[in-house]
């Protein structure tokens, strides 16, 4: 059964620790991390709504909760533009190498996560790795050798946890109405749809007709005057 149409408000329609945005995206891809760029009106007495280095909630409104890291801002004329990425951004950290033998595929990933502070959600990896080298680098490039070369999947979750293993493409339960279509390169803008994740298989209507928009690798929520969502389908 199709759920009626979710109303939006205006301004505070998203918020960044508890500050409206005035506008900005959040980018949502299949594979690795959230990211978003905001611009928020200053706060009184000249302080900074959020500060360089802490970790964010961004509340959209009728839709989840994210987990983000801010890495960069700025004050500008009309307020504070600030940067983030999802998680506490220690995949972004440097880690050593180190060999492994004789282990389970999770247990690198783990250990990955463990070393730079991120959460672990469901690791669906049980694959024994008889030998494996974790090459020195970011954690975020350590994590995704070893995903790929196992022909898996990795990405943050909203609350920032990192998910690994096979896609399953659930349908996502509403029919979007989309208002602008490229079904050549799966690209579609629709009204404001903030539930909406990537690893599942979109439905929507276009000119009269109703049908399947094609399997989600990317959400983004624009949000100013008239907010919409864009995706990238495959």
């Amino acid at each position: 059964m199709r759920r009626a149409p979710i109303p939006f408000g205006g301004f505070g329609l998203l918020l960044v620790n508890g500050h409206p945005v005035i506008h900005g995206l959040l980018k949502i891809p299949r594979v690795r991390r959230p990211v978003a760029e905001f611009y928020l009106p200053a706060s009184g007495q000249g302080r900074r709504p959020v500060r360089l280095g802490e970790s964010v909630s961004v509340d959209l409104e009728f839709g989840p909760e994210f987990l983000m890291h801010v890495f960069f801002a700025e004050a500008t004329g009309e307020g504070y533009r600030v940067r983030l990425v999802g998680g506490t951004g220690g995949l972004s950290r440097v880690i050593p190498a180190k060999v492994y033998e004789n282990v389970r595929a999770s247990r690198v990933v783990l250990e990955i996560l463990a070393e730079v502070g991120e959460g672990a959600g469901e690791i669906s990896l049980s694959e024994p790795l008889r030998r494996w080298v974790r090459g020195a680098g970011p954690a975020y490039q350590a994590l995704e050798a070893l995903v790929l070369a196992l022909d898996c999947d990795w990405r943050m979750l909203p609350g920032g946890e990192v998910w690994v293993g096979k896609e399953q493409w659930p349908r996502y339960e509403r029919v979007v109405k989309v208002a602008r279509a490229s079904p050549q390169s799966g690209r579609y803008t629709f009204p404001l749809e903030p539930e909406l994740l990537p690893g599942t298989l979109l439905m929507g209507q276009y000119r009269g007709m109703e049908g399947v928009l094609g399997r989600v690798e990317q959400v983004i929520h624009r949000i100013g005057e008239e907010p919409y969502t864009e995706v990238l389908c495959s």
